[in-house]
């Protein structure tokens, strides 16, 4: 599904700032990377047939000692990759082909969540989302930074001058239920996008303020969290693969399609409350929904536009 990500910057590409400027750096926490040689045996157990650990990272909070768990099971070699300066690959998808360059398919990645129990490890959560790059790095944040509550998993993706930050948020703490959210940044000249991670509105939650440029024209907008995502009110038309009764059919709709987000449409006023939609993507305009709908489509996958809100 890259080629529809390609669609998706041709679309809303009035972002910011070029490449030279990375992301305001995040403070790191007390959190230390196990190299993968050394996660532990509970943590790769609880992977699926076919996984592949890509990275392990354990923080020190106030409430005890957390391990994140980073790893995918990949769909396969991505076909563009040789004209990324990759040798074209063939045979099962090793981790080494993950980490030295963009050569994955769109393929289904999982964060599992342990709290030390003991001298052991339980796994308290497991949140599934799709990607087709390696992690760069995984940082946490907090929903509520004063307090130290809500916590926020920052995943880095990306290469070159194009990256994206994989948030998942988890309001009521990590075995509650979290909100798995996408933003792009990078550029290429004197077009581009970046976010800040570390400003929080009046009422103390995490905000992200982003700064879109586009041949020197600079817009900012700020995204408040809104009890299920970081808003964007600005881009009011979404891109709906399913619309479903249950949580777990819209899951086994993007393990299907390889994209995807699990949203309410309760939360969406002008949408049919009681489902859960598959959101694809979301859009300013009309006419840019209607364009990456019907490049959905012509993919054989499913997509409907509607005005959320």
């Amino acid at each position: 599904m890259k080629q529809l990500r390609i669609i998706f910057w041709s679309l809303v590409v009035s972002l910011s700032v070029s490449a030279a400027k990375a992301e305001t750096p995040i403070p790191k926490g007390d959190d230390e990377t196990v190299p993968v040689s050394n996660t532990p045996a509970t943590a790769l157990q609880q992977m699926p047939q076919g996984a592949i650990s890509l990275q392990a990272k354990t923080f020190n909070l106030a409430s005890g000692e957390v391990l994140l768990h980073l790893y995918t099971v990949p769909a396969g070699h991505a076909p563009e990759a040789q004209y990324m300066g990759i040798e074209k690959r063939s045979g099962p998808v090793q981790r080494e082909h993950i980490t030295t360059g963009p050569s994955l398919l769109p393929s289904r990645f999982w964060l599992d969540v342990f709290a030390r129990s003991g001298a052991s490890w339980k796994r308290v959560n497991s949140v599934p989302f799709i990607e087709d790059k390696d992690v760069n790095d995984i940082k946490m944040r907090w929903l509520y930074p004063a307090k130290k509550q809500g916590p926020v998993v920052l995943m880095h993706f990306g290469y070159t001058h194009w990256h994206e930050w994989v948030l998942l948020v988890f309001p009521q703490g990590f075995s509650g239920p979290y909100t798995v959210q996408e933003f792009y940044w990078g550029g290429e000249g004197e077009t581009g996008v970046m976010q800040r991670l570390d400003k929080t509105d009046k009422a103390g939650r995490l905000m992200i303020e982003e700064e879109q440029t586009d041949e020197g024209r600079t817009k900012k907008y700020i995204y408040k969290w809104d009890g299920v995502e970081f808003a964007q009110p600005h881009l009011p038309y979404f891109a709906i693969g399913a619309s479903v009764k249950t949580k777990a059919e819209a899951q086994t709709w993007i393990g299907k399609h390889k994209q995807g987000y699990v949203r309410p449409s309760s939360h969406y006023k002008k949408l049919r409350p009681g489902y859960y939609i598959v959101l694809l993507n979301r859009f300013a305009t009309l006419k840019e929904a209607n364009a990456f709908a019907a490049g959905c489509r012509k993919e054989k996958i499913p997509c409907a536009v509607k005005r959320a809100f």
